[in-house]
């Protein structure tokens, strides 16, 4: 695959900040609780410094919104929309199961993301019109086309019982593992068949899943149908067919 020099940038930015958070695993402290289920470790402070340094360094005039830095927004019609750690729960538990999001949008259309697992060496990537990839070969999403046949994704923090009961009953099976951006890398390589997350409190952390899913044939909106962007407060994502299924389903 030929990346552009935005993509080229996500993905070095994902790789150097997988390496500072698998060099303090173990190592890592608490440094601020932000609710009794919300914190951050100084390890997410450490990823995220490096991520901002290199898209700094590349594109100096771009806007940037981070998980922990918050808004930095220049006059600019590009952001990067950054999650320097995706999982900080077993993170912070020595569980190898966590992520790094890094994706870019002009305006509030995501036009390239990558999605790190630095415990699988696993470099999810993909921006606009090129299509997605896994470690440079090309990903696609499922052919599942019935919902009772259907492996999804649901995240089901925050969401009424009336939806999670829809869904799980309606599907084949539904799980979550709270890493939304490799829910939605797994959905693009075909391992799950959907993925659904009916609220999210901020878009940063599937970003970039939302891309490679797009790029590996399906589709990414909201609960309304309406396209996922940096603006999205809610997420399906998936194959074409199911999609639709599943929206139907959650009218």
């Amino acid at each position: 695959m030929k990346e552009s020099g935005e993509l080229k940038v996500a993905v070095k930015a994902a790789e150097a900040a997988g390496k500072i958070l698998l060099g303090n695993i173990g190592k890592h402290r608490v440094v601020l609780q932000k609710d009794r289920q919300d914190f951050c470790t100084g390890s997410d402070i450490k990823s995220e410094k490096a991520i901002i340094e290199i898209i700094r360094a590349r594109f100096p005039g771009h806007s940037i919104v981070s998980e922990e830095a918050g808004d930095l927004r220049k006059k600019s019609d590009f952001t990067w929309y950054i999650d320097p750690l995706d999982g900080t729960k077993q993170y912070q538990r020595n569980i190898p199961l966590f992520s790094v999001s890094v994706a870019l949008a002009e305006g509030s259309d995501i036009i390239a993301g990558a999605v790190f697992d630095p415990s699988t060496k696993r470099m999810y990537c993909a921006e606009k019109g090129k299509g997605a990839f896994l470690n440079g070969k090309k990903i696609a999403v499922s052919e599942t086309k019935e919902l009772r046949d259907a492996f999804v994704y649901l995240d089901s923090r925050n969401v009424c019982d009336l939806a999670c009961s829809k869904i799980t009953a309606a599907v084949y099976r539904a799980r979550n593992f709270g890493v939304g951006s490799l829910g939605l890398c797994y959905a693009a390589q075909g391992g799950y068949d959907a993925f659904v997350q009916p609220k999210i409190a901020k878009a940063v952390d599937l970003a970039a899943g939302a891309i490679i899913v797009r790029e590996a044939g399906g589709k990414a909106t909201d609960l309304w149908g309406k396209r996922f962007s940096a603006e999205s407060k809610s997420c399906v994502a998936g194959n074409r067919i199911l999609h639709g299924k599943i929206l139907e389903l959650l009218k």
